[in-house]
């Protein structure tokens, strides 16, 4: 063959050539295409074969190895390997993992990686690539990856609830969170379906109008929409669906489906058309918040319960279902009460249900339902022993014709659950037929009891006979007959009353009504039919238990304006050991300068018959209305002893358009006074005790003994509503107030000081209001202390006087001083006033400033209490300032040798008020000036004592520059003593001595000149009487006034020490 002909088809093109014969011949290609190649040979002859043809496709070889443990948590390697040659090959990636290599790492292998696709890349050429999608397989994992549900469950076939309780263990080295929760159900046998209560999805608004074409999304054809949300479970990536009940063109030419699925989350949402149901699914926590839930079911119906979960990694949890729960319903009814009527008959009818947790029960006549509104029965409902029971109760005893209550009776029960709707279930049908008995009939009671009092509540004793031969029935008290009209005292808490019968029985009744207000002895109640057969016969005792207190006043804070009254109730012992005895209500009254016999003002102790906390009546508490009291006397005061004095009442409404008092009785209260009552019931059950409470039944006047003929007020709103609100219906206005609960101790402040006080003190518990307790008289003091006269400082003689009293109150007490007779105002700048609480003392202290000799004079001092009622003053206290001029004994002349280290001690004295001024000086030089500058220096010190005045001379360690001649001046001009002092014992001393003591200060000298000329004229003046007798008489007036000062002075120092006859001389001072 010298040639041949070879045709290469591939990639949809054909390729021809003649080429030299040879055995052997290459051709590239590329890998995943189909090529054929045609073969012709042409010999020398030019002749050709036929052709010959081959197909073919080369598939190179990619393999993707896992390096590693398959196991969570473990570190996962996937090499990417191609049996192609380096030579062809350029690049090995993967496309959705960081890596450029044919090593994909996958670090922490987890259930995520699972629902991964991986994609390896092998580039040839520069256009041509391989592709290898890898996902791992789930068979592989089976044991490993699936979560593991646990299910426990309880069913509660009293209540019909199934509680279901379930735990998962999440594969190895993860963790589990619900994402999608599917609870369905099976009921007698059927398909499962989705719990009302707990349906998976709820509806959404998708506003995107871009449907996704991607693996994400799947089209079926459903009948319904539950069909539709069953498929979107089942698939694990579907968290959304739209069933178009409507099919419209544009979807029915695209996709023949109905029922549409998606996974997209936040982009992508398929178009909600309209008539489509567009579902999301529900957070699994918005389903259930912990591992547990409780379901509420139907009776009579078999149940089956499948529970499936998968997280966020698709990862399903294995199916969980129950075993079959089933629970039986019983319905039984019953008659309770003859069907032959006659008097006082009762008949009802009871359905009994072995389930207490019912949602409705009916009872029907003829299947038509009897409503709650028929005026021909009473419906009431009961539970015991988790059974439920409902009472349809006739009231045969109000109807004349019993003939329309026969019919064919069934009781009716509406359940409700968490899986289905409302479901009815009936009873067995009873027949209902009344017949009329004619025959006499009556039953003979006899009883023998002990009540305590009970105000405003009532024992009612019944006494009836029905028959034809029944005329009459009487009620006797210890043989008395008891009439309604006759006003006696006897019979004035008794009352026989004819209850409302049936015209069809022959019946009479008598029932007798006892009020148990007040205590009563034993007596016999006797009712008598006919007047001469005993059918009723009750020994009743009425005993009085209302409280009884002790009560003291702690008067240790009178001073403070304050007092406390201590109330204990007494503990009575009897036989109601078992009631409650404990004090309700407490009220206080209190008279002023006067006790309450005489009283013409009576008060209420604050906080005592009113809180004043609230304004409107409050529906929260369930307030009744129990009492009206029109016009009252003392209008609003009265309301509350109105209210105080009614058992029941806890709050009250003064109406101030018409006058009139309303009264409320709280929940609390008449809980009290009930359970007071069912003890009482039970610990007599043989009797049948009635008691009852009857509304409108307080006082119509309040205790005229004690306030017909006082005026009652309060200090704090007579006149005066302070909680007034207005109506916002009518616009009218009223007062609402609340009576405070009894406290043992009660504390009164802000008295009247200069007052007596009394207090009248009355409590109340279930049984009554106590008897009245009346208190001593308390007398608040309000006196002054005598004055006092203090030093403030030796320094600058500044006074001050001090006025106190025993009070221990700052609040609407204040002091006032006086100078001869006029107030001293608090602009006066020669004062101060400064009232204080000091060592359990209030007191006022009046500071002088200024020269002293100019406040001399009368000084008197008030206490005053002034509030808004009253204005009191307290006695007075007078001092009085004289005015001494200042005296001395003699002109002292005294010459010291002293030795170096001796101490120097002279003192000089003088009197007179104000007091006078005494200074020392050396050398004509003020000590105080020179003691600055040395502090070794002789100085001096100044004190007194009433009158007199006192200074010092010390020196300590003399030296010999301290010799010299100290003088002591009076007021700085008149000299009282002369000290010259000399150190040292030589001779050249004591002459310099005797020099420096001939040396005197310009004023001595002129002093003693002016002493010596008055002398002799005061020789010469002697010899006249005239000038005599004017001496002796200023001389006298001048010691009267100085034994004056010293005689208060004496007085005010006993009084502040305690020690008599204190001798003002010099020694003593």
């Amino acid at each position: 063959m010298d040639e041949f002909f070879i045709e290469f088809a591939g990639y949809s093109r054909m390729c021809r050539r003649i080429m030299q014969y040879r055995e052997e011949h290459s051709v590239i290609i590329r890998p995943f295409v189909d090529f054929r190649f045609s073969i012709s040979l042409r010999d020398s002859e030019n002749k050709w074969t036929p052709f010959l043809r081959k197909d073919f496709q080369y598939s190179p070889s990619v393999t993707i190895d896992i390096v590693g443990e398959l196991k969570f948590g473990q570190n996962i390697k996937l090499i990417c390997q191609t049996d192609l040659s380096k030579e062809v090959v350029e690049s090995i990636s993967w496309r959705n993992g960081a890596s450029n290599s044919d090593t994909l790492n996958l670090i922490h292998f987890s259930p995520f990686n699972l629902h991964q696709t991986y994609y390896c890349e092998i580039r040839i050429g520069s256009k041509q690539m391989i592709q290898k999608a890898f996902k791992f397989s789930l068979k592989d994992f089976e044991d490993n990856l699936k979560p593991e549900l646990k299910l426990n469950y309880y069913v509660n076939k009293h209540d019909l609830t199934v509680n279901l309780n379930w735990t998962i263990q999440p594969p190895e080295n993860t963790k589990f969170r619900t994402e999608k929760f599917v609870l369905l159900y099976s009921e007698d046998g059927q398909d499962y379906k989705f719990p009302k209560k707990y349906y998976p999805f709820q509806y959404s608004k998708w506003q995107s109008a871009n449907f996704p074409f991607n693996k994400d999304n799947k089209f079926f054809n459903a009948t319904n929409e539950e069909e539709c949300a069953k498929l979107c479970i089942q698939e694990s990536f579907c968290n959304h669906f739209v069933f178009k009940y409507q099919i419209e063109p544009y979807w029915s030419d695209r996709f023949q489906s109905n029922c549409r699925l998606s996974s997209k989350t936040t982009e992508g949402f398929f178009p909600c058309l309209r008539f489509a149901s567009c579902q999301n699914l529900k957070p699994a926590e918005s389903i259930v918040s912990n591992n547990s839930m409780t379901l509420s079911i139907l009776p009579n119906v078999t149940y089956k319960f499948k529970l499936q979960m998968r997280d966020k990694y698709l990862n399903w949890t294995n199916s969980f279902e129950t075993e079959s729960i089933f629970v039986p319903l019983s319905i039984t009814t019953e008659k309770i009460g003859p069907e032959i009527i006659s008097n006082n008959s009762t008949f009802s009818l009871k359905c009994a249900i072995n389930i207490s947790n019912v949602n409705k029960i009916v009872w029907t006549k003829n299947d038509d339902e009897i409503a709650s509104s028929n005026k021909l029965y009473a419906q009431s409902e009961s539970r015991e022993n988790q059974f439920k029971y409902s009472f349809l109760n006739f009231k045969i005893n109000n109807e004349k014709n019993f003939t329309q209550f026969n019919g064919i009776y069934k009781c009716k029960i509406i359940q409700d659950s968490d899986i289905k709707s409302f479901v009815s279930f009936y009873s067995e049908p009873v027949t209902v037929n009344f017949r009329l008995n004619d025959s006499l009939n009556f039953k003979k009671l006899t009883s023998n009891f002990t009540l305590p009092t009970l105000p405003g509540h009532y024992l009612s004793l019944g006494c009836h006979a029905y028959g034809s031969s029944a005329q009459r029935l009487d009620w006797l008290v210890n043989g008395d007959l008891i009439k309604n009209k006759e006003n006696s005292n006897y019979f004035n808490d008794m009352l026989v009353i004819e209850s409302e019968t049936n015209q069809n029985i022959n019946l009479v009744n008598r029932t007798l009504i006892l009020k148990l207000s007040n205590n009563k002895p034993k007596m016999k109640y006797e009712c008598l039919l006919n007047g001469n057969e005993s059918i009723r016969s009750h020994f009743v005792e009425i005993k009085n238990f209302k409280p009884q207190i002790d009560f003291r006043i702690e008067k240790s804070e009178l001073n403070k304006l304050k007092l406390s009254l201590n109330i204990v109730p007494k503990r009575v012992e009897n036989q109601f050991e078992y009631l409650n005895f404990k004090p309700l209500k407490l009220s206080i009254l209190y008279s002023e300068n006067s006790t309450f016999n005489g009283a013409q003002v009576i008060y209420i102790a604050p906080g005592t018959l009113s809180r004043t906390t609230t304004s409107s009546i409050n529906k929260s508490k369930r307030e009744n209305l129990i009492g009206n009291l029109l016009k009252p006397e003392h209008l609003i005061q009265s309301c509350k002893l109105a209210c105080f004095q009614f058992p029941l009442c806890q709050s009250y409404e003064y109406l101030m358009y018409d006058d009139s008092c309303n009264f409320y009785s709280t929940s609390k209260i008449e809980t009290h006074y009930q359970e007071t009552i069912n003890k009482l019931k039970e610990q007599n059950p043989v009797t049948n005790l009635n008691l009852f409470k009857m509304n409108n039944d307080v006082s119509k006047t309040i205790e005229e003994q004690i306030y017909n003929f006082t005026f009652l007020m309060d200090k704090k709103s007579y006149s005066f509503c302070e909680n007034k609100t207005v109506n916002s219906f009518n616009e009218e206005s009223y007062c609402r107030d609340e009576i405070a609960d009894f406290q043992e101790t009660y504390t009164m402040e802000n008295l009247t000081p200069l007052t007596s006080y009394q207090f009248r003190i009355d409590v109340t518990n279930v049984f009554g209001i106590s008897e009245p307790y009346f208190s001593e008289v308390v007398n608040v003091p309000f006196k002054l202390n005598k004055i006092l006269l203090h030093e403030i400082s030796d320094h600058n003689k500044l006074l001050k006087l001090e006025c106190s009293t025993d009070l221990l109150t700052t609040d609407r007490l204040k002091f006032r001083w006086f100078r001869e007779r006029n107030l001293i105002e608090s602009q006066d700048k020669n004062f101060s006033q400064n009232d204080i609480i000091d060592h359990s003392v209030f007191k006022s202290e009046l500071i002088f400033h200024g020269q002293i000799n100019q406040f001399s004079g009368h000084y008197t001092c008030q206490l005053v209490y002034e509030s808004s009622e009253t204005k009191l003053l307290t006695n007075t206290t007078y001092l009085f300032l004289p005015k001494i001029q200042p005296s001395f004994s003699n002109f002292e002349q005294i010459h010291l040798v002293k030795n170096e280290g001796d101490i120097l001690n002279e003192n000089c004295s003088a009197n007179g008020w104000p007091l006078p001024n005494l200074k020392w000086y050396y050398n004509n030089k003020s000590l105080d000036d020179i003691k600055q500058n040395s502090e070794d220096f002789p100085h001096s010190s100044t004190h007194h004592r009433n009158i007199t005045v006192m200074s010092y001379l010390y020196g300590f360690n003399l030296k010999k520059e301290y010799q010299g001649v100290y003088i002591c001046l009076l007021n700085g001009v008149t000299p009282i003593k002369n000290v010259t002092l000399t150190i040292g014992t030589d001779d050249k001393d004591k002459e310099i001595s005797n020099k420096e003591s001939n040396i005197q200060p310009n004023k001595a000298e002129n002093n003693n000149t002016s002493i010596l000329i008055n002398f002799v004229i005061g020789v010469l003046v002697v010899l006249a009487v005239g000038i005599i007798g004017g001496s002796f008489y200023f001389w006298k007036k001048k010691k009267s006034d100085i034994n004056a000062l010293m005689s208060y002075n004496r007085i005010e120092e006993e009084l502040m020490t305690g020690v008599d006859n204190v001798n003002l001389t010099d020694d003593t001072q």
